[in-house]
């Protein structure tokens, strides 16, 4: 194998302080471009995939909306009316609490506490047969049934409403 004392001798090696002087004035030659921390040195790239996903992120929400209204369509005309009746009960029931209930008169905390309870298990009823239609399938008497008890819901609602007797 070939090694360099074979060529060179001692004195053909820069001294130490020599190989130090020489490779400071490299140093001092070689251009020192850091680029700063925020800069990036490939922009359109860059640019490139920034724009690719603005454009995927708006094709997948496009999709989305499209698939929703697809299924919205698809629907059975019963299945959209009871949806209907569950968001008519929920906004009522938010603009309106159960715990906010608060009787005028003594006499009419009777009242108010029969609502409640016709309230709690009617809504019992709905959930049990939900229950029923999601196991073992829906029927035209279930669903018929359904409603009725979201009209009496809404109708409890609504008469306590009317009565003063639940403050919106």
């Amino acid at each position: 194998m070939i090694s360099p004392e074979d060529f060179y001798e001692a004195a053909d090696h820069p001294a130490p302080e020599v190989r130090r002087k020489l490779w400071k004035m490299i140093e001092r030659q070689l251009p020192h471009k850091r680029p700063p921390l925020f800069i990036i040195p490939d922009r359109r790239s860059f640019i490139f995939g920034i724009a690719a996903s603005v454009v995927l992120y708006l094709a997948s929400m496009g999709a989305i909306q499209v698939v929703r209204q697809m299924s919205e369509r698809s629907q059975e005309p019963a299945l959209k009316l009871d949806r209907a009746y569950q968001s008519a009960i929920r906004e009522l029931e938010s603009v309106v609490p159960h715990f906010a209930m608060q009787a005028k008169s003594a006499d009419r905390s009777g009242q108010v506490a029969s609502w409640e309870q016709q309230l709690g298990l009617v809504s019992t009823a709905i959930t049990d047969l939900r229950h029923e239609i999601e196991t073992k399938g829906p029927s035209t008497i279930k669903l018929t049934r359904l409603r009725e008890l979201y009209t009496l819901k809404l109708q409890v609602l609504q008469s306590m409403i009317e009565h003063g007797d639940m403050e919106l």
